[in-house]
């Protein structure tokens, strides 16, 4: 019998006020495995879903200069810098075209990037896949009415960055006007990861 069918079996159990061992296992198991936040790791050839590594942390530990001086290439052709945004918030987003919950979190990017603007915050999307090219890139970003900043695999700041989880994505990491991790998210669920890093962001926004 599959797990599932056991998990079936073990709700009607409770259902009907039996309770047994392994019914309580298994309801154990199920609700371990409803907090896993989907991501994707970079050696996946096709999208699976993996556990999520960790929950927004909070360290305010600083960039190290040469992350922050480090040249990142966007797909519209500029250099840009990390550095260059001091004095603004950053919300950096390591995502790939082909990971469905980098997918899932660009819309709730989008509006971050459209209330916030004035509000010096600026989203960037830094792929990290270096088979996908600036095209490819900018074509995604345009099916998905992507308002902000896109980059390519060029600069070490994505290797850099999204090794301290094992290669999960997405990662995103909200940087205070000072160069800064407020936080990083790591995967993304909509019903727990949206309304927390929207939380960072306005924290983030409303420090000086």
């Amino acid at each position: 019998m599959s797990f599932i069918s056991r998990f079936k079996r073990a709700r009607k159990d409770f259902a009907r006020g039996v309770t047994t061992g392994r019914t309580l296992m298994l309801a154990v198991c199920f609700a371990l495995l409803s907090l896993v936040t989907p991501s994707c790791t970079q050696q996946q050839t096709s999208p699976i879903s993996q556990t999520n590594r960790s929950s927004p942390t909070t360290n305010l530990t600083p960039l190290a200069p040469e992350i922050l001086n480090a040249p990142i290439q966007t797909t519209d052709g500029r250099t840009i810098r990390l550095a260059d945004y001091a004095g603004k918030v950053v919300v950096l987003d390591l995502w790939a075209t082909w990971c469905p919950p980098c997918r899932e979190e660009i819309p709730h990017l989008v509006d971050i990037s459209r209330e916030y603007a004035d509000r010096g915050v600026e989203v960037i999307g830094l792929g990290i896949d270096r088979n996908e090219s600036a095209q490819m890139l900018t074509d995604f970003g345009r099916q998905l009415n992507v308002n902000y900043t896109l980059a390519v695999a060029e600069s070490i700041v994505g290797p850099a960055m999204v090794r301290e989880r094992g290669g999960v994505i997405p990662q995103t990491y909200v940087i205070t006007r000072d160069g800064r991790i407020l936080s990083r998210f790591v995967g993304f669920d909509p019903a727990r990861s949206a309304p927390q890093l929207r939380a960072a962001v306005e924290r983030a926004a409303n420090t000086q």
